[in-house]
């Protein structure tokens, strides 16, 4: 039973390196709405949940020179709000942005006239380069917002929750093969 719990951590862990893709869901309840939004999602309403997913190449490379700022590409996104889902391809080539200086790292899809806009800001000193993490410090989390909408109106959230933090999976693999084996 060891060797299974070895290599299932070790199969998760690899997975980044072998060049699978990662995703990143980001959940929350919407605060603020103004003025009507696109279709699907002309039902959000204040506190409803919602989520973001979006999945990513962890080795794809970066599209910014500049070493305090990261460009990176995304490969598919999802958003579910109230029930409605917008799945797809972001129209911009670098969805995923990381600014060293200010510590921010934010996502933003377009896609068939709807803006998808990420913003979670860090403690000073957590983003340390802007390369792409495989993994969120939810722990140096000061602020974590969520918008979406078009030029008519927007729903805005408040991020809670990011799932799954790979180093949790890890973990969680691991206890549920440790309770199985007892």
């Amino acid at each position: 039973m060891k060797q299974l719990i070895c290599v299932a951590l070790v199969a998760v862990s690899a997975t980044a390196a072998l060049g699978e893709t990662l995703t990143f869901e980001f959940r929350g309840a919407i605060e603020e709405r103004d003025g009507p939004l696109p279709a699907p999602f002309q039902n959000v309403a204040i506190g409803d949940p919602f989520s973001l997913s979006y999945t990513f190449d962890p080795n794809t490379p970066d599209g910014n020179d500049d070493p305090t700022h990261g460009w990176y590409a995304t490969l598919s996104y999802e958003l579910t709000a109230s029930g409605a889902i917008q799945a797809g391809v972001s129209d911009i080539p670098h969805s995923i942005f990381l600014y060293v200086e200010s510590q921010r790292y934010a996502t933003t899809f377009y896609d068939e006239g709807l803006t998808i806009a990420g913003i979670l800001d860090f403690e000073p000193g957590t983003i340390l380069t802007d390369a792409l993490p495989t993994t969120l410090d939810l722990d140096a989390l000061t602020d974590a917002l969520f918008d979406f909408g078009n030029v008519d109106g927007y729903a805005r959230g408040r991020i809670t929750r990011v799932f799954p933090e790979p180093a949790t999976a890890v973990m969680l693999i691991g206890a549920l093969l440790f309770v199985r084996r007892r």
